[in-house]
């Protein structure tokens, strides 16, 4: 998986010249600024750094605000609370666009083109949209045939689906984003699930794991600093088969 991930992103880089844009770019979070360096953004400045649990709640310090009133695009995924402040902040000056945060590979192609039109990268972004699905498809080809015939009967955290698709399956049963009531344990381990993909940002389902006799695989969305979005794939990839490891 690693030596495929390296190969696409070697390609990447060498196959595609440089971006040309100077636009002053600020992301959200780690997750929308990984959109904005696979669109070649080239002077990007994040708001809610890395590590945070759950970087959607982050505080803005004045120095973040002053970022977006210099800049020319602010990106955001529109459920971080603090958007309205970025908002006040840009002002009339720049751009404000929403991005449809997520890893499956066709609306990873649809929002890195978007940023890239902005930007004028276009050719830059459909590489990395090739690159990126090409990932995925081996990626996916790759965790079915660890499944073997036996395919796990997945539950999976409301912002983790893409990944149980990326396993091939459709999920069982859907949890979260809050904590799980004793009625939400009882009627999931009813479904006698084999395999729970949890979210390391939200609230932890630890119990459903125990309740169920599961495995429980956690994986994230949020990339850690200066991560893309092929980082990400690679590591919950791992962890996907780990997961599926007898």
């Amino acid at each position: 998986m690693m030596r495929i991930l390296v190969a696409a992103l070697t390609l990447f880089f060498v196959a595609v010249p440089a971006a040309q844009s100077a636009a002053a770019v600020v992301a959200s979070t780690t997750w929308v600024a990984a959109f904005a360096r696979a669109a070649g953004s080239t002077d990007l400045t994040v708001i809610a750094p890395a590590g945070l649990t759950h970087p959607p709640d982050y505080d803005p310090r004045p120095s973040d605000l002053m970022a977006v009133s210099r800049a020319d695009l602010v990106l955001v995924g529109g459920y971080e609370a603090f958007v309205p402040r970025l908002r006040d902040a840009l002002g009339a000056r720049g751009q404000m666009l929403t991005i449809n945060t997520t890893y499956d590979p066709q609306v990873v192609r649809k929002e890195v083109e978007a940023i890239a039109a902005v930007l004028g990268n276009l050719v830059q972004a459909g590489a990395f949209a090739d690159a990126y699905d090409a990932v995925w498809r081996e990626s996916s080809a790759r965790l079915r045939l660890r499944a073997g015939n036996r395919p796990p009967v997945v539950v999976v955290q409301r912002f983790m689906v893409p990944w149980a698709r990326l396993l091939g399956v459709d999920p069982a049963a859907i949890f979260g984003p809050g904590p799980l009531s004793p009625a939400d344990l009882l009627r999931i381990k009813a479904l006698a699930p084999t395999l729970i993909i949890d979210n390391a940002h939200a609230a932890p389902a630890a119990a459903l794991a125990e309740v169920t006799g599961a495995r429980r695989v956690v994986l994230i969305n949020f990339p850690e600093a200066d991560e893309g979005l092929l980082d990400v794939l690679g590591r919950n990839t791992q962890r996907l088969k780990a997961g599926l490891t007898p």
